[in-house]
This record gives C-alpha cells, structure tokens and sequence, in this order.
C-alpha cells in the first residue's frame, strides 16, 4: 500500500497524517494553527544589493562581497581591480596602479577637450592677418 504524505499549499511543508485521519482536514488544521506561511515573504524583491562602485546603479540578488574592502559590488564590479579597491588608501596591485593611471589620464583629457570646445565657442573670431604673421614668424625662423 502507497502512502502519499500531503502538502502544505502555502507552506510547502509535508503534513503527518494518522491512519484513519482525513487528509483534507489535517491540512485544514495545520493552515488555521501551524502553519508558518508569511504572506509578506512573498513580495520581498528580489535583487536588493546594490553596487557600491561609484555610478553604477546595478543591483544583484546575491552579495557580492569583496575580500579586500569588505564592499557589496555587482557581477561586473565585484573584482578589486574593476571597482579601484584600496586598502590603507593605496591599490591593490601593480596592475590596479596601471589602471587608475590610465583612468585618470583619460579623465583629464576628456576634461582638456571639453574645455577646449568650451573656449573654442566662446572666442570671437580672430582677424585674418594675424595668422599670416605667425606664419611669416616661422618661416623666418626656420630659415635661420
């Protein structure tokens, strides 16, 4: 003889049943007084750790912690060399050293065309002689 052990609908946890017992009122019993069901639970979101690297706003269902800072990062940021991790205020490795080089240098040249274009549109326009005399000026100087 089988026996099927009944399940909690809200739950999900196996209900014992008694031989001679009805199963429909053992899980009607266990609904009303035992069970641990949390409607709450249900509408809980899902993906609630953020990423603390600076301008990403991705968030990941599972921490993502970073052994060296202690951080919470997504996927895409969770190695020390993707979100500039420090330690004591200085990075990591040679190649986290390479990388904030190069950030910043691309940085501060995107900060030099920016302004460039920004002092570029707000100049009046210069007056057609004063190139040719540059030019002359050099010329003059490269035949000395």
């Amino acid at each position: 003889m089988d026996v099927q052990v009944p399940v909690c609908p809200l739950c999900n946890s196996p209900i014992p049943v008694r031989r001679g017992e009805m199963p429909d009122i053992v899980v009607g019993a266990h609904m009303d007084r035992d069970c641990k069901y949390d409607p709450t639970q249900q509408k809980q979101r899902i993906f609630t750790n953020k990423c603390l690297k600076e301008g990403c706003k991705r968030k990941e269902m599972m921490k993502l912690v970073c052994n060296q800072c202690h951080g919470n990062f997504c996927i895409k940021h969770r190695h020390p060399l993707d979100h500039d991790c420090k330690v004591g205020g200085h990075p990591i490795s040679k190649a986290g050293i390479e990388k904030n080089k190069k950030n910043t240098e691309m940085k501060e040249e995107k900060r030099r065309k920016k302004s460039k274009r920004h002092v570029a549109e707000n100049e009046q326009p210069v007056h057609e002689t004063e190139p040719k005399k540059k030019k002359q000026n050099l010329e003059v100087n490269a035949q000395e």
